[in-house]
Order: C-alpha cells, then structure tokens, then sequence
C-alpha cells in the first residue's frame, strides 16, 4: 500500500510537470506565431528597397538574407515547440510504463528510472521519463536481475539491477503496479494486449517481451531474417524496429532513408498509423507492384492482376524465370568480358524517319574494349552515340535554312520559345537560338539514346533464355504480367544500365515469404549497400509464387550480404483454442512448438451443410461484428453481392484471405471450407493463414461436409 501510494505521488508529480510544460510551450507556440506575423507585415517598411548603385544593392540583399535568417530560426524553433507538445500530448495519456531501479557500479545508492513511449525532460533538464528506445531502457526489457549492462555509443556500462516494476496507468490515475524480477509477467502481457489498438503502438511497446527486443534493438547484424509463427508480433516488431533505429541514428538517420514493402495496399493503410502514434514519421511504403511500376515501363498492374498472376499455376518457363538458377546464370555472363556476344540493336526513328541506323550502333560496339563487360561496352556505345548526335545537332544549328527560320521569328514567338527576347542578331547568337530549336525538336531522339531504347532487349532476353533452357521464348509478355516485368529490370540491372533508384539504409519486406527467388534477387541488385529486414512465416505461403527462408538465407549468402535469422515461435494474437487449431495445421517440414500466451476462450463452432441463404439467416442473428473469410475473390465479391441485399443488423464483411493477411479480427468466420475447396498443401497453408486472423472467437462453415483438413487438424489437437 505504501509502495502504490509513493508511486502515485511520483506520477502525479511527473504529470504536474507535464501539464506545465504543455501550458508553456502551448503559450509559446501562441505568441511566437503571432509574433512572426508580425514581423511578416513589418518586412516591407523594416528593409528600404534601393538598387540605386552596387553598395546599395548589397545592402539590400544584406538586410533580406537577414531578415531570411531570423525567419527561419524562428520557424526552427516553433517545429521544435511544436514536436516537443506533440510528444507531452501522447505522454499525458500514458506517462510512462514502466521502472528500473538501477545502482551503477561503485556507488552505493539506487538510482529509478521511469520508462515511456517518449522522452521527458523538466526545466531543470533532468529526465523524468525515459524514451523507451534509449539505451537504458534496454534492461528493462531483458530477463536480468542483478549484474546486467548496456550499451551506450559503444561503452558497456555495469549496473545492478535492484528491481523491475510495471504499470497500469491512465493519464494520472495508477490502477496497478506489478513487481517483477524476471521479464515482463503475462498478467501485464494480456491486460496490454487485451486494451491494444494494433495501429496504436504505443501501447504495445509496454509490453515488448525479450526475444522481440533482442530483434528491435539489433545494431550487429546487417541484414535480418525474422521467422515468426501467425500472431508472434513479426509486423509490431518491424515497426519497432524502424522506430528504433530512427532514433538511435538519429543524426544521420531519417524516414526518407528508410522504405517498407508492403503486402497490399489495405495493409499499407492498416498500419499508417504505427509510426505516428511513437512520434516517427512514416517511411516510403509500397507494395511491390507499386516498386517495380515505379522502374519499369510500360508496366501497367493493378493490385488485383499481381495476386491473379500469384494464384495462377506457373507455366514452365514462368518456373525458369522466377527461380535463383536462371538469374544465377545471367550474373555470370554479365560479371565477364563479353568478346563472343554479339547484341541485337534497333534503329532510333524520328517520325517514321531512321535517324540513327542499326549499322552505326554495331560499328560503335566494335569498337569499344572485348576485355568489357557487356554494361560497359553499351555505355561506351551510349556515351559515343550522344556526342556524335550533339555534334550533327550543332552542325544543323549553322544550316542557312534553320538560321532563317530564326531570325524570321516574331517577338512573341521569341518568347514562347526561348522565355526571353533575342538580345541581338549576332550569327553565334542565331546559331545557340537554332540549336536550342533543334534539341527541343529531336528531344525524344536525345531520350531514346539516354533511355538506350536502341537496345533490342526483347531479342537479347530470348536470347539469354534459349542458352540456358534450350527452349525459344514466348515473346513480348503482357505489360501486367510482373514475372516477366521482374526479369526485364534484372536484365537492364545487369546488362544495359543501372536504374536510377532512390538510396536507402534500410528496407522492411513483409510477408517474405510471398516473394520469388528472381524478385529478391532483383532488390539486392538494386538495393546493394541497403540493410535488409525482412519478416514472414513460411506457413502463410498462400500462393504459387513463394521462397522458403533457406532459399533467402541463401541468396544473400551469395551476394556477400550475410543475414541473421531469429525464429518466433509465441503466439499472443488469438485465444489458446484458436492457437492450437492452426499450430495443428503447420507444415511438416516446420513443425515448430507454438507457444499460445492468451487463455483457451471460447471453442470454435463448426456448421456443416449450410447454404448461402442458410448462412445470411445465421449471420443475421449474430450478436457481434463478424468478419467473413473466403478462400477466392470470386467468392468474396459473390457473398458480398449477396449480404448487399439483406438488413443484417451486424456489421458483416467479406474479405478473402489473401487480403486478411497480417491482419486480425475478434469474430471470424471460413466460408464453405470442404474438400473441393481445401484439399492440398498449399490450401493447408491458406487454412492455417485463415484461422490465425481470428482473435476471440471462429465459425468454420461448409456447404457439404467439411475439409479433411479440418478434421485432421482436430484429430492433431486432440492427440496433443
């Protein structure tokens, strides 16, 4: 009681002080704002315009630049203000969570350090909470009880940690304190969990357990590989992670270096608001079809057209193209020097007129280096191709034809094409104007051999195609078709030129495990200096198109870009029940020991039998929300259709299961999971995917009877 009472005290304390700094810097933001107004109106009578004389002029632009100054420091300034009320806002929810009390090494006293979602300093700069990223804070989350340390910019401090203490707090209201001598206990675990907004993180951050801090706070390993089984925390623990890694590299380190791929676009909108809610701005996201349509052209898929390409069953040269030996190949031919090949070229036409023949390309080819690798010898090619089109555009600048054209040109027209007056009718004035109207004339010429357009690549594909399979080519592939998207930028990576991508630090790929071999070696290629984070589970591999974590482990091996794995095998998403029923549905080859933190709650119904119009009647009389799942997108937008026509008093969506991934619903119900439907191991894995979306309770339902997988699911649970 006196430990409950002495902790309220201190938080009403801590509280205090926020509230004050809020008033202040509120106050401040108030009057500096109105007083940049101000001074915005005062700006014309404080500088007196004169350009009357040189030293007149300097001090004009002298008393601008300073006026620019002082209006840029005051900007600073109230971005600052107004970054430190946001964080006190979010503190004043939640002031902090936790408490380490700490005595460092050689001295005799404890020392108590308060945890939050961000950090707190008073007036007198004494930190009052500490963010939950700081380097301190690190103990908290691990399972040490006296002599532990951490690290701070590569100095190991010793401490001895006395005790571990956490709470339950609403803005200034104590409900709980729990002491704790190793880790963070389950009772605090499942209060947060049963409380948390998923996009909301900080409240999760709170309950971070020791082998998800041991992931977010990794500075060794350049590259990460994280394994987690369905509702482990893998997506929280990414999120994290960059918020971590943002503020740990906080100098050299913001949201524009770093870029997440994400599922699909609902996902990319589900977690908007993780980032925001710990104070970090979002970092670039993207789906990949997003990515590629950004380098690729024409490259015109839809969300939609990616996942049917997914779906479909390969083709056997769709098989060649998405695996790691083929990509494998075309790195060995372009890492030597290309004396024997010979490339293909096309002609560069301007207005269904040959400008720049096939014969000219060739002759330059020969001429570059044979001990050059093909990339080098067609930039040489490119490099020649622009001077001798830059020295014919001059050349045609002088024509007496071109020049009179020029000089017949009327004011307005001056102006409209050049922006300005010719200043006078000089011949090397005249001849610039005239060059300047032959480059904006033949513009897309000067493109096209910037672009390298003049490379036949079509024909170089099928090429490289037949000398690895001995198979021809199909052709020119759909512009929606993203394997054959994916094999055209690892051809231009590898063999014309470098794409013009964006620097990045660091990358977040989730659900790797829906990526092919050619599309992750596509992103090394063109992410080579980039730190890599990538997070999935092999037992969602819902679709054709897949990777197992050893093939990735590999292929960064391969690239000289060694990644680190982590395994998660916790599950705090869903009930016990719920846990144990898609744990029975793993692979084979994956069995992993998956570990439910939450109680068992209610048991899953199971209704064979049942009809659509059965169905609505039976959705109709649900006492809560539900979210149905389906295994196709022809079902969902069928059943949708059909829910459209009822008053269901529950609200009732359809969703398939390809668009729920690493999401999650409290009701769930699986549309007509039967043999036909739910037969093979790929659909085992749709099933397992489908059931872990579930958090508190799951109806599995079926037209006939249902899934032997279901039923050997049961039978696994029942032998355990």
């Amino acid at each position: 009681m006196n430990q409950m009472m002495e902790e309220q005290q201190h938080l009403i304390f801590v509280y205090q002080e926020l509230l004050a700094q809020k008033e202040a810097l509120t106050h401040l933001i108030a009057t500096q704002t109105s007083a940049q107004l101000q001074d915005l109106r005062q700006v014309g009578s404080d500088i007196r315009l004169n350009f009357d004389s040189i030293t007149d002029s300097l001090d004009t632009y002298a008393a601008i630049e300073s006026k620019n100054r002082e209006i840029d420091q005051m900007n600073l300034l109230l971005a600052s203000a107004q970054n430190e009320l946001d964080k006190i806002k979010r503190l004043l929810k939640r002031p902090y969570f936790g408490k380490l009390s700490l005595r460092f090494i050689e001295e005799t006293e404890e020392d108590a350090f308060y945890i939050g979602v961000n950090g707190f300093t008073d007036e007198k700069k004494e930190s009052l909470i500490y963010d939950w990223r700081s380097p301190i804070a690190a103990v908290f989350y691990e399972n040490n009880q006296g002599l532990t340390a951490y690290q701070v910019n590569g100095e190991t401090i010793a401490v001895h940690v006395a005790h571990r203490r956490q709470f339950m707090i609403e803005e200034d209201h104590l409900e709980k304190i729990i002491d704790t001598s190793i880790g963070l206990q389950d009772e605090f675990l499942l209060a947060a969990l049963a409380s948390v907004n998923t996009q909301e993180m900080s409240a999760i951050t709170a309950s971070i357990q020791t082998e998800q801090n041991e992931i977010i706070r990794d500075t060794k390993h350049h590259n990460i590989l994280v394994h987690g089984v369905a509702g482990s925390g893998k997506t929280s623990v990414a999120m994290q992670r960059i918020a971590f890694l943002l503020y740990h590299y906080r100098q050299q380190l913001t949201s524009d270096d770093v870029m997440i791929l994400s599922p699909n676009t609902g996902f990319t909108q589900y977690i908007a608001q993780v980032l925001p809610s710990l104070g970090e701005k979002n970092p670039r996201t993207l789906t990949l079809t997003q990515l590629i349509g950004s380098l690729a052209e024409p490259f015109k898929s839809t969300e939609v057209q990616t996942f049917s390409t997914m779906f479909a069953k390969p083709t056997k040269e769709k098989q060649i193209l998405r695996q790691s030996p083929f990509v494998a190949f075309l790195k060995e031919i372009a890492s030597v020097p290309a004396k024997k090949i010979s490339l293909p070229f096309k002609p560069i036409d301007y207005k269904g007129k040959e400008i720049i023949s096939i014969e000219t390309m060739q002759t330059l080819y020969k001429s570059t280096p044979e001990t050059a690798t093909i990339q080098e010898r067609l930039q040489g090619v490119k490099q020649r191709l622009h001077a001798q089109w830059y020295r014919r555009l001059e050349s045609n600048a002088k024509n007496s034809t071109i020049l009179s054209q020029v000089l017949s040109l009327t004011e307005v027209q001056q102006q409209q094409m050049f922006g300005h007056l010719l200043p006078d009718e000089q011949t090397k004035t005249i001849e610039q104007a005239a060059l300047s109207l032959l480059k904006r004339k033949y513009a897309s010429v000067t493109s096209a051999i910037e672009k390298m357009s003049w490379v036949n690549q079509q024909t170089f594909t099928a090429d490289l195609f037949q000398q690895f399979s001995g198979d021809s080519f199909s052709g020119k592939p759909s512009e929606s078709d993203i394997d054959y998207q994916v094999l055209d930028l690892i051809i231009q990576q590898l063999f014309i030129q470098k794409m013009d991508v964006s620097d990045l630090t660091y990358l977040f790929i989730d659900e790797a495990q829906d990526y092919t071999p050619a599309q992750i070696e596509l992103l090394l290629l063109l992410f080579p200096k980039t730190a890599f984070t990538l997070i999935g589970d092999e037992n969602q591999s819902i679709f054709e198109t897949t990777i197992s974590f050893e093939e990735i482990e590999a292929l960064f091996s391969q690239a000289d870009s060694p990644i680190f794995r982590y395994d998660l095998t916790k599950s705090y998403r869903s009930s016990g029940t719920i846990t144990a029923r898609f744990a029975a549905l793993q692979a084979k080859n994956s069995q992993k020991s998956i570990t439910a933190i939450r109680p068992c709650g209610q048991e899953i119904v199971y209704i064979e039998h049942i009809d659509d119009e059965q169905l609505l009647s039976h959705l109709a009389e649900s006492p809560f929300d539900l979210t149905v799942l389906t295994k196709s997108q022809t079902e969902a937008t069928r059943l949708a259709a059909e829910l459209s026509t009822s008053a269901l008093h529950p609200i009732i969506t359809v969703l398939p299961v390809h668009l729920a991934k690493g999401l999650e619903y409290p009701h769930v119900l699986l549309y007509n999971v039967n043999n036909a439907n739910y037969q093979s191991e790929l659909d085992q894995r749709v099933l397992y995917t489908a059931i872990s979306r579930a958090t508190e309770t799951l109806t599995i339902t079926s037209k006939e009877t249902l899934s032997d997988l279901v039923m050997f699911a049961k039978k696994n649970l029942n032998d355990r």
